[in-house]
């Protein structure tokens, strides 16, 4: 679909598509010459062609800088509403497990392929348009340029980049497959529409194919991604761990629970008397109910152990005060040699810096040491705040300790959803104006717009104020320069 923007504005006109670049017969640049923007001044063509031509670069590249700094904010955008998450109920284990609300290939195909391209069909968008719906001299190249650039430039720098002797694989076969066959096919329609359906025009009936096929571009893709018809089908995540070595996997419910009153939070008994049913193998053989075992009751991990979490989700309690919560993680079935791990907090509804304070670090596991605490600071939640959550991700694990694949993160992380409560809940409840704000709270996230407001305000005045992008670095002469010169975008 690499021409759909400029198939559509082209039909809209439903005119010839090739028209001069000039105004009549007068070249731009030439005395009574006008294109979109320059010359600025009737006088211009006075100046001579050199000194013209320097300051139509410099204008070019200044504009250049511009795009840069809209693109790279259009993208990191798209990026913040990609990257959002949910809970939901997975059907092979029906336990919830976090996922994200956009899926990565629908993602890459249409929002983030949207952003990256943007300049390009804008430029486009704005030719045609100024042009009376009559391609101009850039034409269908500004679409089929940014292609073939990526197709060939961008692909073979990818490949040129992976430094010897390591290697890369195509993690999803059937994906590469049809956005490789749609490549192909969207440069020979284009060839269709534009010389041999109806020469040198641009139907409406070829605009709304061409959408049509960006449409059925996005279906297979999905289709290819989740494994659905008419590709073979996608295992679960629970079946897709295959264990290596003497690794084992364990079942979903294979969590030894413990009850721990820990500062303001407290585990969640949900299903104690499940792990009971663990205590036998298939074979009828007597097991260490501590041990996580998978569904023949084989214990799980080699002798670094394995990294879980004593449970999915995590209930605490916040009031007017900060307080600390302090979160174990496990590692469970050998104790051997020293290993360590990555943690970080995620927001869901909890807002840093308004619900807790966000951290990050690592944790380091001797030999013989099987736990380990992650703490985490609850800031005061206002009298009828609605409760709101958070997620610690723990990932890359060192030293040959796996994570658990059966909790939430599954085999390559762990993801423990923390929900803050609101002590104060009771107290709100006699107030209607409090439940109001309440519901209000539950709906639009009153942190959330906050933090909201204040990256704009810190944006405008970090674009304003930070010369060099670091603060601890003195900002040179070059910097100055650069940012006085880029202060405007």
């Amino acid at each position: 679909a690499l021409s759909s923007s400029y198939a559509l504005g082209a039909a809209l006109g439903c005119t010839p598509v090739r028209k001069s670049a000039m105004k009549g017969n007068v070249p731009i640049c030439a005395p009574g010459g006008k294109g979109m923007a320059f010359p600025l001044f009737e006088s211009e063509h006075l100046w001579g062609d050199a000194l013209r031509a320097t300051l139509y670069i410099i204008a070019l590249l200044y504009l250049f800088l511009g795009v840069n700094v809209v693109a790279d904010k259009f993208v990191n955008s798209i990026e913040v509403i990609t990257s959002k998450k949910k809970r939901v109920r997975d059907k092979a284990s029906g336990r919830l497990v976090t996922v994200a609300v956009w899926n990565g290939t629908i993602a890459n195909l249409s929002l983030l392929a949207l952003g990256s391209s943007a300049p390009e069909i804008l430029l486009s968008i704005v030719e045609i348009v100024g042009g009376g719906f009559h391609a101009g001299a850039l034409g269908p190249g500004t679409i089929v340029g940014s292609a073939a650039f990526n197709l060939f430039v961008i692909i073979a720098v990818c490949i040129a980049a992976i430094p010897s002797p390591e290697i890369r694989k195509i993690e999803k076969n059937a994906v590469f497959a049809v956005t490789a066959v749609f490549s192909l096919l969207a440069y020979t329609w284009l060839v269709l529409i534009v010389q041999v359906i109806s020469p040198e025009r641009v139907e409406i009936w070829e605009a709304i194919t061409t959408l049509a096929f960006m449409v059925l571009l996005l279906v297979l893709s999905y289709k290819a991604d989740v494994g659905s018809w008419p590709f073979n089908a996608r295992q679960n995540q629970a079946s897709e761990y295959k264990p290596k070595d003497d690794v084992e996997a364990r079942g979903p419910d294979d969590v030894p629970w413990q009850q721990e009153a820990i500062n303001s939070g407290t585990w969640l008994q949900d299903h104690a008397a499940a792990h009971l049913e663990w205590q036998q193998n298939d074979q009828g053989e007597a097991c260490d109910p501590n041990m996580l075992r998978d569904e023949h009751g084989k214990p799980l991990g080699g002798k670094a152990g394995v990294f879980s979490f004593a449970d999915d989700t995590w209930e605490v309690v916040a009031g007017f005060d900060q307080r600390w919560v302090t979160v174990p993680l496990y590692r469970y079935n050998s104790w051997e040699g020293p290993v360590s791990c990555k943690y970080r907090t995620e927001p869901h509804s909890a807002m840093p810096d308004y619900d807790y304070i966000e951290t990050e670090g690592e944790l380091q596991f001797g030999s013989g040491i099987s736990e380990a605490a992650i703490y985490v600071q609850l800031l005061p939640k206002r009298l009828g705040e609605h409760s709101d959550q958070f997620r610690i991700v723990v990932e890359d694990a060192e030293g040959g300790v796996i994570f658990n694949p059966y909790c939430d993160g599954g085999a390559e992380r762990c993801i423990l959803t923390v929900t803050v409560l609101n002590e104060h809940d009771m107290l709100a409840a006699q107030s209607c104006g409090l439940r109001l704000g309440r519901c209000c709270d539950a709906a639009f996230n009153i942190d959330s717009i906050r933090r909201g407001f204040a990256d704009w305000r810190s944006d405008l005045v970090s674009a304003v104020y930070d010369v060099a992008g670091d603060e601890a670095k003195e900002p040179s002469k070059l910097d100055w320069v650069l940012h006085l010169v880029s202060v405007p975008w």
